[in-house]
């Protein structure tokens, strides 16, 4: 009988980043797949949802049935019906969270230190950075989806949820949040208020694929440098 073991050829390839020192797109993707693989093996999807929503992106051009997609739609679009009185910049970091990326970040050291994995790309800040910038740039336009109709029971309850806020805070449920995507505008001029990066798009009232609303911001780091380990 063959055995499959995943973590030893992800381990290798991890360490490679640190035998010459080079950190970039196509070995970025590679580390996130054998990621994903070693999450099957071993059936940790569950206990760390927000690696498998990445990886799972990472392998497809749109999202729909992953469970962590619509957790995320939902508190995206609780931000519309909650209470007047935050700030622009309090919404727009609120939805960069809903985003996970710190979360993802934590995820992935616990996960390869609990397989004996280097995990310096993502407890030193210039390490993560270039990584989780190949990541999104390998994200970007690809859009994760609240399926219309819900394929379960789970999907159900939460499209439930977020209509019946809706109605209770006194706003249109067929405006809700439909879909989000990530766009690279690294390349763009600045321009005050919208300097070059990355930028979260979020669809309402979506319709057809011409018809909708569209809100747009930069997708904001929500972690500082005292957060890492020094270079």
């Amino acid at each position: 009988m063959i055995k499959y073991e995943p973590v030893a050829p992800l381990r290798d390839r991890v360490d490679q980043f640190f035998i010459d020192d080079l950190v970039h797109s196509d070995r970025v993707i590679d580390v996130m797949r054998r990621t994903r693989l070693v999450l099957e093996h071993k059936g940790l999807k569950g206990r760390y949802p927000t690696i498998s929503l990445y990886c799972d992106w990472l392998q497809h051009t749109e999202i729909d049935r992953n469970p962590s997609v619509w957790s995320l739609i939902e508190k995206i679009d609780g931000i519309f019906t909650s209470v007047p009185g935050g700030t622009v910049e309090e919404d727009m970091a609120t939805i960069s969270g809903a985003f996970s990326l710190t979360p993802l970040r934590h995820e992935l050291i616990a996960l390869y230190k609990a397989e004996t994995i280097n995990t310096s790309l993502f407890t030193v800040l210039s390490n993560w950075r270039q990584f989780i910038l190949h990541v999104l740039a390998d994200l970007a336009q690809r859009p994760l989806r609240f399926p219309n109709p819900p394929p379960s029971k789970a999907a159900r309850e939460v499209l439930e949820r977020i209509v019946a806020r809706r109605i209770s805070r006194g706003k249109n449920p067929d405006h809700r949040v439909t879909s989000v995507f990530i766009s690279d505008r690294r390349s763009e001029e600045s321009v005050p208020g919208r300097p070059p990066g990355f930028y979260f798009h979020i669809r309402m009232r979506e319709t057809s694929e011409t018809i909708y609303a569209e809100l747009n911001g930069p997708l904001l780091n929500g972690e500082s440098r005292a957060d890492f380990e020094a270079d």
